[in-house]
């Protein structure tokens, strides 16, 4: 039977029958994981360019308004590790691609992975959306000629624009686990 139709179509089943069974939500989710995984280690890539070129400890340790909360114990710890942590961000990006081109490719522990991502993702926005909330209140506070009422727009931002991305993880992580989803990645 299956002879029969490679003999009257001239192509072999592959690829493009398994991608028309895909569900889209898989084919978004896999693209937008395989997309943020190649910019993230092009980024770290970039950074460690940079760092080998020079000029990153000025950048790091210029006055910002992390000044107030970091420590000049942990800036010179961050530098002196910079290197390491741009390259585990790109082995990071290089993980998530890899996942996600598993995820398009329909692999049945590529779903949980890439769910794993979502929720560190989630876990990220959360705190980072917390840490900026308050690094800007503490820089608006400090600013002389700054009116008070500033502060709750930079925060109302910051949680507009992180909340945006929160939502986008909580849809990945629902989208995955939608019974048509996990159907097609059952073994067969």
């Amino acid at each position: 039977m299956e002879l029969d139709r490679v003999a009257s179509t001239g192509s072999a089943p592959g690829p493009p029958e398994e991608a028309s069974e895909r569900p889209k939500a898989v084919t978004v989710i896999g693209a937008a994981w395989l997309i943020f995984g190649g910019f993230r280690f092009l980024g770290g890539l970039l950074g460690l360019i940079m760092w080998k070129l020079g000029g990153m400890k000025e950048l790091l340790t210029r006055p910002s308004p992390w000044t107030g909360l970091v420590s000049e114990r942990i800036l010179r710890f961050a530098f002196r590790n910079f290197g390491v942590e741009v390259t585990l961000q790109m082995v990071v990006g290089l993980i998530a691609a890899f996942c996600a081109i598993a995820l398009l490719r329909l692999r049945p522990w590529a779903r949980p992975a890439i769910e794993v991502f979502c929720w560190l993702g989630l876990t990220f926005v959360v705190c980072f959306s917390i840490l900026w909330s308050v690094v800007w209140t503490r820089a608006i506070g400090e600013a002389a000629n700054t009116p008070p009422s500033l502060r709750p727009l930079g925060v109302g931002i910051t949680l507009l624009l992180t909340g945006g991305l929160a939502l986008a993880f909580v849809a990945m992580i629902r989208a995955l686990r939608r019974p048509d989803v996990r159907a097609v990645f059952r073994p067969a």
